[in-house]
């Protein structure tokens, strides 16, 4: 999955985003968060937290990707 692809399925699952220290918090309905999608999120921790603190220095940690 490309990042760009992650962001879409954030976006489209509700999926909200949170930093506490090092750690990426997510937020989201059970359901949604299979094993498969959390690799994902995995694979993309550093650049999540940076989304993260870029959003959150905006005002709002709410995920959105304009390309």
């Amino acid at each position: 999955m490309t990042f760009i692809s992650l962001m879409d399925a954030l976006n489209e699952r509700a999926v909200r985003l949170q930093r506490e220290g090092s750690d990426l918090i997510i937020l989201s309905e059970k359901d949604t968060l299979t094993s498969a999608f959390l690799s994902e999120l995995s694979a993309y921790k550093v650049e999540l937290l940076n989304l993260v603190d870029r959003n959150t220095a905006i005002g709002g940690a709410r995920v959105h990707h304009h390309p």
